[in-house]
């Protein structure tokens, strides 16, 4: 919850200098209601925890789509 909470100001300053940017927020499902509604953030993908069936489940939701960039907050 904590690293979600701590991008929270990144990926306004994302969405605000690059106001045409299209941003995907993948979360634990757990913590969705967190980054759901949140206007700076387009679409939230839920990743069911570590399962490989859940992780698998989020890849093939991901991978239609065509991505520029990758961001991981939690480093």
């Amino acid at each position: 919850m904590g690293d979600i909470l701590h991008a929270l100001p990144a990926v306004a300053s994302l969405k605000c200098g690059f106001p045409g940017a299209r941003l995907t927020w993948i979360v634990e499902s757990r913590w969705a209601p967190l980054v759901e509604g949140n206007p700076f953030v387009d679409r939230v993908v839920c990743c069911a925890g570590e399962a490989l069936a859940g992780l698998l489940r989020s890849w093939r939701d991901l991978r239609p789509k065509n991505y520029d960039l990758a961001v991981d907050f939690r480093v």
